[in-house]
């Protein structure tokens, strides 16, 4: 698995989780995601390494008075899903010391993004996101970045467990290791054609193009998890990019196999999900840093 050279930084955003080395107690709450969301997982989970974090972070568990309060990246704060604005809603009832939203696609939630003070620290992962923060969150801090996985370390997520050792701690968690099993199967039946293609579209709410792809290529959907435990996070990471190692051209319009896929060096033609984050991400952080990139419009 061989990455090619990525200068996309994300340095207020470690700036941000540097000041937080001198709390005891950090509360992370991941995002009920799909297995692109796991690719989101491994670089937090990296992230939260390199910064010394490690010690500190407490996943999930009750929001306290006086917590500091990290939720993690994706597109989760939108209207057609819940969970972020739920943890945002709660933080404010608990009255955090400090909140920060990992690189997030924002619509809609405009009457919550206005009760948003000092303490909240919105992390936006394309352009329209941080217009939209910036015009309702007006108390907040916010931040225009770029999505968690373009600072995913491919050679340590390669070389720092031996794959069999992550295998085995799913042993200890039987409903982890029930998913992943049904996960194996599933990139079974995942390979490219006999032309080095690979297309992997999606079938969710998400989907442009409703029921034209067929649903056993949507590699993402096989599987789901909150990516607590930080093995399980790389497990899936690793083989998700394994499997796309495997094609010379990827197709698709799911923003993590499009982003795994410009990290893997592949000829990628990209296209656009249900509201746009798609074409943003690529706008801000993907045109004229990769090679072999297209991005299509229909």
């Amino acid at each position: 698995m061989t990455a090619v050279h990525n200068e996309i930084g994300l340095n207020e955003l470690c700036s941000t989780l540097k000041e937080l080395k001198n709390y005891s107690v950090i509360r992370y709450i991941p995002n009920h995601g799909n297995a692109g969301d796991g690719l989101i997982a491994a670089a937090a989970w990296q992230l939260f390494d390199r910064l010394g974090l490690l010690s500190s972070i407490q996943v999930n568990g009750e929001i306290s008075p006086g917590d500091v309060v990290i939720f993690s990246g994706g597109g989760n704060f939108i209207p057609e899903y819940s969970q972020a604005r739920n943890v945002i809603e709660k933080s404010l009832q608990q009255n955090v010391s400090k909140f920060i939203l990992l690189p997030h696609s924002i619509r809609g939630n405009e009457d919550i993004l206005q009760k948003l003070d000092k303490r909240f620290y919105l992390f936006c992962r394309e352009k329209e996101s941080y217009e939209h923060a910036q015009k309702y969150a007006t108390n907040a801090n916010v931040f225009l970045t770029h999505d968690l996985v373009f600072g995913l370390d491919l050679v340590q997520l390669n070389q720092r467990l031996n794959i069999n050792w992550l295998r085995l701690q799913l042993l200890l968690h039987p409903r982890l290791l029930k998913a992943y099993l049904n996960w194996r199967q599933a990139l079974l039946k995942i390979k490219p054609k006999s032309d080095g293609t690979m297309t992997l579209m999606r079938v969710d709410v998400e989907a442009k193009q409703a029921g034209k792809y067929p649903s056993e290529l949507d590699i993402s959907s096989k599987h789901s998890s909150y990516y607590s435990q930080r093995f399980e996070a790389d497990l899936i990471a690793r083989e998700f990019l394994a499997t796309l190692d495997q094609a010379d051209h990827i197709i698709s319009d799911r923003l993590h196999v499009s982003i795994a896929s410009a990290l893997l060096g592949k000829k990628l033609t990209m296209f656009d999900n249900s509201y746009g984050k798609n074409r943003n991400v690529f706008l801000n952080s993907m045109d004229g840093r990769f090679d072999n990139l297209e991005f299509k419009t229909d």
